[in-house]
C-alpha cells in the first residue's frame, strides 16, 4: 500500500445488529458488498461508524470470516481498532493479519485522559512491538473529540523513525482543518485521510489520498468525484451537518434504513442511543430534500 497511488474511498462501514443483538451477518455481507460495488476501494469495519469498541475478537473473527465467504478479499478491508490494553489490540491486530487485510486503523489508548505524545508514542510502539513487521501496515486514526487524546506529529515522526515502513497513514477526523493541514504539509509520504467530508475538496487538493468515511456507506459517488478532482456536490456539506446534529454513528444508521427501507439498520448496542421514529423521518426527509434539490 505505497503512497505511490491513491488510497481512495474505503466506507467506514456501519454494522447491523439483530433484534438478540448480536451482529447480522445476513445485513453486513450484502451491505458490504454494496458499498465495493458502488464503488468504494474497499471497506473499513470496526470503527467509530461500526462501533468497534463495542464488538470483541471473537465476533471480529466472525464477521471476516463471513466477509471473505461473502468474497470480500482481505485487501479491501481496514478493521478499526479502539482498546487501551495493548494485548487487546494486539489480538485484533492478530485476527486482521489472518485474513490478510489492507490496513488497520488503530486509535490511541481511549480510556486515559491528559496523556502526552511521549506517552501516546509509547503506547504504539508497544503494540508495534508485538505485531509482526510484515502484517498490515498502521493508520493512525486522530479522533480526540471521542478519545480525548491526540494523535500528534510528534507521534507520527517518532514512530516513522523506529518502525520504517510500518505506519502507512493517518486518519485526522479531529474536526481541524489546521491540524489535517499541518499533517498534509508534514508526512508528504504517508497517506493522510481526511474524515471531515466537507473538507475532502480542500485536503485532496494539497495531497490527501482519500477518506474513510460515513458517507460512503450510502454516497461514495460524491466522494469519489472529490477524490478525481471535480468539484464537491453542493449536496455535500449540508449532508454532513444534517447527519453530526445528532450522534453521528446512529444517523448514519438511520439514512441507511431510510435508503434501504429497513428500518432495522437503526438498531445500536449499548451504551449508544438509536435515533428515534421523528429524529429518523426528520434525517430521512433532510437527505431526500437534499437530492431532489441537486437532481433538479
Amino acid at each position: 500500500m505505497g503512497k505511490d497511488k491513491q488510497f481512495g474511498i474505503f466506507a467506514a462501514m456501519t454494522t447491523p445488529f439483530g433484534a438478540d443483538g448480536a451482529i447480522d451477518m445476513g445485513k453486513l455481507v450484502p451491505h458490504a458488498r454494496a458499498c465495493i460495488a458502488a464503488g468504494c476501494a474497499g471497506i473499513s469495519t470496526f470503527g467509530t461508524t461500526g462501533e468497534g469498541p463495542s464488538i470483541g475478537t471473537a465476533e471480529r473473527r466472525l464477521v471476516l470470516e463471513a466477509l471473505r465467504a461473502g468474497g470480500i478479499d482481505g485487501t479491501q478491508i481496514v478493521p478499526g481498532i479502539a482498546v487501551s490494553a495493548v494485548d487487546d489490540a494486539a489480538s485484533h491486530a492478530q485476527v486482521a493479519a489472518e485474513f490478510g487485510c489492507h490496513a488497520l486503523l488503530v486509535t490511541p489508548p481511549i480510556f486515559y485522559k491528559g496523556v502526552g505524545p511521549a506517552e501516546v508514542t509509547e503506547w504504539y510502539a508497544a503494540l508495534l512491538g508485538k505485531t509482526a513487521a510484515d502484517g498490515p501496515g498502521y493508520i493512525l486514526y486522530n479522533i480526540p473529540q471521542v478519545t480525548g487524546v491526540k494523535v500528534t506529529g510528534e507521534t507520527i515522526a517518532a514512530l516513522n523513525t523506529r518502525f520504517p515502513g510500518r505506519i502507512v497513514g493517518v486518519k485526522d477526523s479531529s474536526g481541524d482543518w489546521d491540524n489535517a493541514l499541518a499533517m498534509l504539509q508534514s508526512f508528504p509520504d504517508l497517506h493522510i485521510l481526511i474524515g471531515d467530508e466537507r473538507v475532502l475538496d480542500k485536503g485532496v487538493k494539497l495531497g490527501a489520498s482519500g477518506a474513510i468515511s460515513g458517507v460512503a456507506n450510502f454516497r461514495v459517488d460524491l466522494l469519489n468525484d472529490v477524490l478525481a478532482g471535480k468539484p464537491a456536490s453542493a449536496a455535500l456539506a449540508p449532508l454532513v451537518e444534517a447527519i453530526v446534529e445528532h450522534p453521528a454513528t446512529p444517523a448514519v444508521k438511520a439514512l441507511v434504513g431510510h435508503l434501504s427501507g429497513d428500518i432495522e439498520w437503526r438498531r445500536v448496542r449499548a451504551p449508544l442511543r438509536a435515533l428515534s421514529d421523528t429524529e429518523a423521518q426528520r434525517l430521512g426527509r433532510r437527505y431526500d430534500e437534499l437530492f431532489a434539490r441537486e437532481a433538479a
